[in-house]
């Protein structure tokens, strides 16, 4: 036996011994016999050994005070007897006395106790029986199918107290399957599960984790800029910077803060400016994770308020996407739900920061702004205008203004995909748009630059037009068929002096023709939109007459400083029995809070139209209207 003084030489290289001798056996075997003779001689000669005399053999973990007693003991004596190789548990701790071996130079001995050292060796024999039928303690223990595997964890863990950890749980199937019911666990288990969807938790105790507060994320900032040292105080400054832009995200503190270790601080102000006009890739690919897992249709809600409608109000959001067919609610929901974007206080649409870049990310992907889905940068579209870059991949532009003098028929026909236009400014000084693709569902051009529509242009899917401020003469000077159209807005459009036909919108909701100041004439047709509810006609000075108004839908009309209205106009279709009857035992109060008709003539048209005030009273006698 090989004293403690023999490996002296060698203490630098292993650790200090607390055992002389670990002895490995198979406690059925060899406890009551062999293994207890050898311990006792070796205790009588002062060899310190470590014996697990309390040893049960259950399952196939070996415990971590056997694990600590190989590790620290000089010399492992590992008996083999006819059943060793069916103990699992035996195996493991055999596997760990040869590592050991490896890494600290410990001496391994091997006794063979009623076997032969050939029959371990080659597994044959007795050994070769023990071997099988540790691979039969293996296939009872193993399962083939996914319901098996569920039953054996319940059966296991059912009178244990344990904490299970269910990490960035994705799909309701993974949190039924590892933890599906409280009885698998003993009492007092407790079970974490971490998501980005709410609603995969139910109604189990939720902690949401919101971002950290800007004391606590400087000092998770810090930990990894500066490691162990003491920040500088000339740091300082761009420190807040970085922690600013980083709204708190952990995960973006930690990248940040790996990248600006060991940085000076040109190399610090240089680096910040990168952040702030390009999303960090590994930033962005984790974040991404979610974006991923997300259906196409929700992709797509999702991509279009990364790129142009964060921050505005959640129901003009809705008409947008909805306008689209992309059943908005649910979509949102499910952003909402996966931590994506969030509705703030005065009900407008969010998200943070760096969850947006994320999205821009994915659209700019495709270098060549015209293979982009979505376009929002001035710049990119004016690009794709100069150089006919546009393809079917555009699905949207939403562009504050546009400046250039050329609006590219070339480019915008290859655009068959595009079903939001929204250009909010326009200086295009010749005045000429030759090509709009039909597959708009919302249309904006504020200052549309020429006196009509395309002729070739028909927008059967289109849900709303808004060319407010803009030089049209006329929208169109043939009949469209718009069945989906609800709302049209010319306002402001001084040049207009005739509306269009609105025989083919039938389901028109709004009308807005305010400030029209040179229109004359709202087509006869409008008496046939039964959905009308706002009709807006204020201060349209050259307009005389109409011919009739709708009543079975209408809120709200706006006749107000029409200076040359001579007629009022025929009151056509009658309100729902229900709501007339009601209508007439309210006062007036009472009738606009119920939402009645609101009706804006102003003092002047009395003043003006003596001679119309008894047909006007008459016309209005069993109308339930609001005058103002």
């Amino acid at each position: 036996m090989a004293s403690s003084s023999s490996y002296a030489s060698n203490s630098q290289y292993c650790p200090r011994w607390k055992y002389d001798v670990f002895l490995s056996f198979r406690g059925e075997d060899t406890r009551r016999n062999f293994t207890s003779h050898l311990y006792q001689s070796l205790d009588n000669r002062g060899i310190f050994t470590f014996l697990d005399d309390k040893r049960l053999e259950n399952g196939d973990s070996i415990s971590e005070e056997l694990v600590k007693a190989i590790e620290e003991s000089q010399v492992a004596i590992i008996i083999f007897s006819k059943n060793y190789a069916t103990s699992r548990w035996c195996l493991n701790e055999l596997v760990k006395i040869m590592e050991c071996k490896t890494q600290y130079g410990q001496t391994v001995i091997p006794v063979f106790y009623d076997v032969y050292p050939s029959h371990v060796q080659n597994q044959i024999e007795s050994f070769k029986r023990s071997i099988c039928q540790t691979r039969i303690e293996e296939k009872d223990n193993c399962v083939n199918n996914k319901e098996d595997r569920r039953s054996l964890l319940a059966r296991r863990l059912r009178f244990k107290k344990v904490l299970v950890v269910l990490d960035d749980i994705d799909h309701i199937d993974q949190l039924d399957y590892l933890a599906g019911n409280l009885d698998w666990f003993g009492n007092g288990s407790r079970i974490i599960a971490t998501t980005r969807d709410k609603h995969l938790i139910g109604k189990n105790v939720v902690y949401e984790v919101h971002t950290l507060h800007e004391h606590d994320a400087i000092k998770l900032f810090e930990r990894y800029a500066f490691k162990e040292q003491v920040s500088d105080e000339c740091f300082k400054e761009l420190t807040l910077e970085v922690v600013s832009h980083a709204k708190g995200l952990p995960l973006a503190l930690k990248v940040f803060g790996s990248f600006f270790h060991k940085r000076d601080i040109t190399e610090w102000r240089s680096a910040i400016k990168q952040i702030k006009n390009n999303p960090t890739s590994e930033i962005v690919e984790k974040l991404k994770i979610s974006y991923d897992g997300l259906e196409t249709i929700q992709q797509s809600i999702f991509l279009d308020i990364a790129c142009f409608l964060r921050g505005r109000r959640k129901d003009y959001v809705m008409q947008i996407l909805e306008s689209c067919d992309f059943g908005a609610d649910i979509g949102l929901r499910v952003l909402i739900d996966k931590s994506l974007v969030f509705i703030s206080g005065n009900n407008t649409i969010e998200m943070h920061d760096l969850i947006q870049d994320m999205g821009k990310y994915v659209v700019k992907k495709q270098k060549d702004p015209g293979e982009r889905s979505r376009l929002w940068l001035t710049e990119d579209f004016e690009e794709v205008m100069i150089n006919n870059t546009g393809t079917k991949a555009v699905e949207a532009i939403w562009v504050p203004n546009f400046n250039k003098p050329c609006f590219s028929k070339e480019a915008m026909e290859t655009m068959q995909r595009l079903r939001i236009l929204c250009i909010h400014d326009s200086n295009c000084l010749d005045g000429s748009v030759e090509y709009l693709p039909n597959n708009l569902r919302w249309f904006v051009w504020n200052n549309y630059p020429c006196e009509s529509l395309p002729e070739n242009f028909e927008p059967q899917k289109l849900v709303h037009l808004d060319l407010s401020l803009s030089s049209l003469r006329h929208l169109w000077t043939e009949t469209k068929y718009l069945p989906f159209q609800q709302k049209l807005d010319l306002r402001d459009s001084r040049s207009l002096m005739q509306t269009p036909d609105f025989t083919w919108m039938p389901n028109l909701k709004y009308l807005d023709l305010s400030y029209c100041r040179n229109l004359e004439e709202v087509h006869h047709s409008l008496e046939y939109s039964r959905e009308l509810i706002e009709l807006n006609l204020y201060n349209c000075g050259r307009l005389k007459r109409f011919p009739c108004v709708n009543v079975e839908s209408l809120d709200y009309m706006d006749l107000e400083f029409c200076s040359s209205f001579e007629k009022f106009p025929i009151i056509y279709g009658t309100m729902k029995p229900e709501e007339k009857d009601a209508a007439q035992s309210e006062t007036a109060e009472e009738a606009e809070v119920r939402g009645e008709v609101e009706c804006k003539l102003g003092p002047w048209y009395f003043e003006n139209n003596a001679g119309n005030s008894a047909y006007v009273a008459e016309q209005l006698e069993s109308w339930p209207v609001v005058m103002q």
